[in-house]
């Protein structure tokens, strides 16, 4: 094999795994909760949810996103399918600062003309 070809494969078998990866929030990162006292403010949720749609559209049996409200704050509402144990736990209880709530809604169909 030549040295071209090996170095192309290299880099396909290295970048390739990196360029698939979700780009989730992590629930355990605390950087934008601040000091106590202290008011963090949350991005607006409709460029949050621009950023994080389509890595959720990517768990099995999420059908759709949107925005809710819950004791009077704003929430991202996650629509399901029947969606197993194992796919709703991916799905995040917060996502940059806004609480997740994950409305089981069954399929998703369009309706008849």
């Amino acid at each position: 094999m030549n040295r071209a070809l090996a170095q192309a494969l290299l880099f396909l078998v290295l970048a390739a795994p990196a360029s698939c990866t979700q780009r989730m929030p992590n629930p355990g990162d605390r950087a934008r909760e601040g000091t106590p006292g202290e008011t963090v403010k949350n991005p607006p949720i409709q460029e949050v949810l621009a950023r994080q749609t389509p890595s959720l559209m990517t768990i099995k049996g999420v059908t759709g996103t949107g925005e809710g409200e819950a004791d009077g704050k704003p929430v991202i509402v996650v629509y399901t399918s029947h969606i197993a144990r194992e796919d709703r736990i991916a799905i995040p209880a917060t996502i940059e600062g806004y609480e997740v709530e994950i409305r089981e809604v069954g399929d998703v169909t369009a309706p008849p003309r």
